[in-house]
C-alpha cells in the first residue's frame, strides 16, 4: 500500500470504473477499490475541492462548486459516523483554505468560488432528499452564473461570518498561510 495521492484522468487509456468506485470509497464508510496492487479510496479526504491541481494544469479559469465547507457555525453531530464525517470535513477544509490562498494571490487565476450549501441538516448517509439537493444546488450555480464574481472569497485568517472564536482560543493557520 502507499500513502500517496494519484491523480485520475489525465490518461485517457486508464481505467475509468476503477477511478469512479475509488472516489465513491469513502474511508471507513466504503472498503476500498484495490487497483494494481493499491486500496485507493477518495481523495476528497485531502483534498475536496481540489482547486491547485486546476491550477498545476494551468487553469486560468476555475469554477469551485464547493458542496461541503461554509463559515457557518456548525450544528452538534450525533453518533460516531457524523463525528467522523466532521472530522474528516475538518481536515478536507484546510487543503481547501490553503488552494484558495493560493489562487486569490495568483492575478492569472479568476476563481469562481460557487458555494452550495443545503438550508437544512441532511446526514451525510441520508439519501432520501438527494433530489431536493440536486435542485438546490442548480439553482445556486444558476444565480451565480446570472452575476460571476471572480475570486470573490475571504483570505486565510480572515474572521468567519460568527467570529471564529472558541473561548480561550485561536484559529490555527498552518505555518505556510501565515503572513
Amino acid at each position: 500500500t502507499s500513502l500517496r495521492l494519484f491523480l485520475f484522468g489525465q490518461d485517457t487509456s486508464a481505467p475509468l470504473l476503477e477511478a469512479v468506485s475509488a472516489s465513491a470509497a469513502v474511508p471507513v464508510m466504503h472498503p476500498p477499490i484495490l487497483y494494481q496492487d493499491l486500496q485507493l479510496v477518495d481523495g476528497g479526504a485531502v483534498a475536496n475541492v481540489p482547486v491547485s491541481i486546476a491550477m498545476d494544469l494551468g487553469a486560468t479559469v476555475i469554477y469551485a462548486i464547493n458542496a461541503g465547507y461554509d463559515d457557518k457555525k456548525q450544528p452538534p453531530v450525533d453518533g460516531i459516523f457524523e463525528l467522523l464525517n466532521r472530522t474528516l470535513a475538518t481536515l478536507t477544509t484546510q487543503s481547501f483554505l490553503v488552494d484558495l490562498e493560493r489562487a486569490t494571490k495568483d492575478t492569472a487565476v479568476d476563481l469562481h468560488h460557487i458555494q452550495v450549501t443545503f438550508p437544512e441538516k441532511v446526514s451525510f448517509r441520508d439519501f432520501s432528499k438527494t433530489a431536493a439537493m440536486v435542485d438546490h444546488g442548480k439553482a445556486l450555480a444558476k444565480a451565480y452564473l446570472q452575476k460571476p464574481q471572480p475570486r470573490a472569497v475571504a483570505p486565510v485568517g480572515t474572521p468567519t461570518v460568527y467570529g471564529a472564536t472558541v473561548g480561550a482560543a485561536r484559529e490555527y493557520i498552518p505555518p505556510q498561510n501565515r503572513r
